[in-house]
């Protein structure tokens, strides 16, 4: 299914300012509820700026006249989790690519977010929305991008991604489009630049594989900590008993053969 956005040589054109306001596409019916979602997305935006005390771990890489954008996004799950996001800023011809800023070059996507893996990536692939080396060096899940999510996204949708979401509007909110300004501190790709940031990238499977550890870990966690204290209540339930017991055989002035004193 297409989205309902222009297309240049069969391959969907999404802008910044398009992904934040609407992905769904023009004149969709789907996101009736599109600005209540979008500010709860920005509550959370907002809560997890204030755990990394207000900045996104993020690199900006040049290759040609395409931008790219590499952060490391925190789940909001797991503390010590984050997902791996790429954003590819690239013009649709030689006259853009002149233009002062990326407000109007269009994106192409890569997230191993479990939401992503299981909801978008059939979607990015039919649209041809792939950022191109993290797919020829796979990092996107094999399956997803052969599977219809015929469950998570059966009409398949572009939505609001939450941690392309963030970083998209970081991106906004910094004035990170001003080409000049980005460019004081962006890596040039050659050889070795390219080589180091495909091994930084963990492939979808790889993240599913280690959130999957993590929620584990933690039901483990949760379970030993239940019946600890379970353990405890039956210990604390017992002691009251017995010593409940004690009480009352004191009032009645009943005494057990143990409890008469040796002559």
């Amino acid at each position: 299914m297409d989205l309902n956005f222009p297309i240049f040589n069969g391959r969907t054109i999404i802008t910044l300012n398009q992904f934040l306001t609407n992905p769904t596409g023009k004149g969709s019916s789907m996101m009736a509820k599109r600005e209540e979602v979008r500010k709860n997305l920005e509550k959370r935006y907002s809560n997890i700026l204030k755990k990394t005390g207000g900045k996104l771990n993020y690199t900006v890489y040049i290759d040609g006249d395409s931008y790219f954008f590499y952060f490391k996004i925190p789940s909001e799950t797991f503390d010590n989790l984050l997902y791996d996001v790429v954003l590819e800023f690239l013009p649709e011809n030689k006259k853009m690519s002149k233009f002062q800023t990326l407000e109007d070059y269009s994106i192409n996507f890569f997230s191993n977010s479990p939401h992503m893996t299981f909801t978008y990536t059939y979607v990015l692939k039919e649209n041809k929305i792939t950022v191109p080396f993290c797919e020829s060096m796979f990092k996107y899940s094999k399956t997803a991008l052969k599977q219809k999510p015929k469950v998570t996204n059966p009409i398949r949708i572009f939505g609001f991604e939450k941690t392309c979401y963030y970083a998209a509007l970081y991106i906004d909110r910094n004035k990170l489009t001003v080409k000049s300004e980005i460019e004081k501190n962006a890596t040039r790709i050659d050889k070795n630049t390219r080589v180091n940031l495909i091994n930084q990238i963990k492939t979808q499977d790889q993240k599913l594989a280690e959130y999957n550890a993590l929620k584990k870990k933690i039901s483990d966690e949760k379970k030993k900590a239940k019946v600890k204290n379970l353990n405890k209540k039956n210990v604390s339930n017992y002691n009251k008993a017995v010593a409940d017991r004690k009480k009352r055989k004191a009032k009645s002035g009943f005494k057990s053969m143990f409890d008469k004193k040796k002559k």
